[in-house]
């Protein structure tokens, strides 16, 4: 979940003209004004508005004087000094003028390596059978789209779990594609997937189901799946020849003992052939701005994604590529570190016991080789922000919904008698002045039974601000409360 904001709907002025033909402030039919240069994807798009008119009309409110924006999920702490660092150094190179020119299409080869290193330190070890290859892209939102370009044929079908990033639903329709969604479950505050759910859109897609879209922790609800669950998962889209594209852009940030799974190191044979995985300097070094991202997979895949990347963007920022890569390098250092402590501690405690054999020390060092992907410090802060705000919510009489990682927190609104884009208005123009997203625009509107009363807060931001906010909602609710 590659967090930005939906395109806003078009203003007037940029609307289709009507019949009648008012088209920007003059009058001309719909046949002679430039609209008719467009082509029905791109009307489609621009035609169905609605979602984003939504969000569009709610995040306003944030830009209002004193509201506190919990709306969009861009952390506005720890951004890494490390690539900031060396990414100035890069700008400022008059050493070599390379650093500021383009890079080559597939990245530059110092992240293309710190990508490889990264993943292998925090545990995905290689795979003899698969040769795995990166790409570099211009961030994740663009890694996503070439992925779907690469992949997806017209009258194909793309699996994803409801509710979801808007971006899934919007690319899967450029290209062509009918999305096909699983609805999480909501029971006693927790979301969760039903396999058998998963199994069934993947039976009545058969033949047609391209990909399968994974998003862990997943956005925006928060919830991270088990290793057992992500081998189920696993096994489902090896079992349907269904290609993953694994969104696990948050996957350093888990709240807790939760543990993350990478989905391409699941004990299932062909996963990986099958998996192409995302990720991205926004997530793990809280510098979305700086618009890179990743797609690492088969080399079949990668070469193909290459093309469709080079076509569009042609490279990343070089600078910001070089800064990213020292970054990377040093959270690659700092899990090999704990590694090796891992497997030093793992050799002491064998001799202790009065195991002296050589082998058995062996062994027992050899065991905890693996490197871990673990939670990372802004994770710490966006787990107890998490707590915070859970509380105040709780408190105004809303339902806080479990959260195990990323950068959200759900809420159910409906005891305040008010539907989730009544309850966002009325927060932010209230007294409370807190800015949050009524969760429509994360489900398709096509479907049954879409839920109204979810509204969703970004947690990714200092602990002041939090504090604040959750001080604004417990003293102002919104709404009805229960027994009213």
């Amino acid at each position: 979940s590659m967090e930005v904001r939906p395109p806003a709907a078009p203003s007037s002025s940029a609307r289709f003209p009507n019949e009648t033909g008012d088209d920007e402030g003059g009058v001309m039919s719909t046949t002679s004004s430039s609209a008719r240069f467009l082509n029905e994807t791109v009307r489609a798009q621009m035609q169905n508005q609605g979602a984003s008119q939504v969000w569009a009309d709610v995040t306003a409110l944030a830009k209002l004087p004193g509201v506190l924006d919990l709306g969009q999920g861009w952390p506005d702490f720890g951004a890494s000094d490390v690539a900031r660092e060396a990414a100035s150094s890069a700008i400022l190179n008059n050493d070599d003028p390379k650093t500021n020119q383009y890079s080559p299409p597939p990245g530059a080869p110092e992240l293309v390596h710190a990508v490889d290193r990264y993943y292998r330190a925090t545990g995905s070890v290689p795979c003899d059978s698969v040769e795995r290859e990166c790409v570099v892209t211009t961030s994740a939102t663009e890694a996503l789209y070439a992925c779907m370009q690469a992949l997806i044929n017209p009258g194909e079908e793309v699996v994803f779990l409801e509710p979801f990033f808007p971006w899934y639903i919007a690319h899967a329709r450029i290209f062509g594609a009918k999305p096909r969604t699983v609805r999480l479950k909501l029971e006693d505050r927790k979301f969760r997937l039903d396999m058998d759910d998963l199994r069934a859109a993947f039976v009545a897609g058969a033949g047609k189901v391209k990909a399968f879209i994974h998003c862990c922790p997943h956005n925006p609800t928060g919830l991270v799946f088990t290793a057992d669950e992500t081998r189920e998962i696993a096994k489902l889209c090896v079992e349907f020849g269904v290609v993953i594209i694994a969104d696990e852009v948050y996957e350093r940030c888990t709240f807790g003992n939760v543990a993350m799974r990478r989905i391409a190191d699941c004990d299932v044979q062909n996963v990986r052939a099958q998996t192409l995985v995302i990720g991205t300097a926004s997530k793990l070094l809280n510098l979305s701005g700086w618009r890179v991202g990743w797609v690492l997979g088969p080399k079949p895949l990668i070469n193909a994604i290459r093309i469709m990347h080079a076509y569009c963007t042609f490279c990343a920022p070089t600078p910001l590529q070089i800064g990213v890569a020292r970054a990377l390098l040093e959270i690659a250092d700092e899990a090999d570190g704990a590694t090796r402590k891992k497997a030093l501690d793992a050799a002491q405690t064998q001799n202790t016991n009065g195991w002296n054999s050589t082998n058995s020390t062996r062994l027992a060092a050899f065991e905890q080789t693996r490197g871990a992907l673990v939670p990372d410090l802004s994770a710490q802060v966006m787990a107890e922000n998490v707590k915070i705000l859970s509380s105040a919510l709780h408190d105004s009489g809303v339902v806080p919904c479990v959260s195990s990682g990323g950068y959200f927190l759900v809420a159910d609104v409906a005891t305040t008698g008010m539907t989730s884009t009544e309850f966002c208005k009325a927060l932010a123009t209230g007294p409370a002045k807190v800015a949050a997203v009524p969760m429509d625009v994360f489900f398709d509107p096509n479907n049954e039974n879409v839920p109204n009363t979810l509204v969703r807060f970004a947690v990714c931001k200092q602990r002041g601000k939090i504090e604040k906010c959750a001080e604004a909602i417990r003293a102002h609710p919104v709404g009805k409360r229960e027994g009213q």
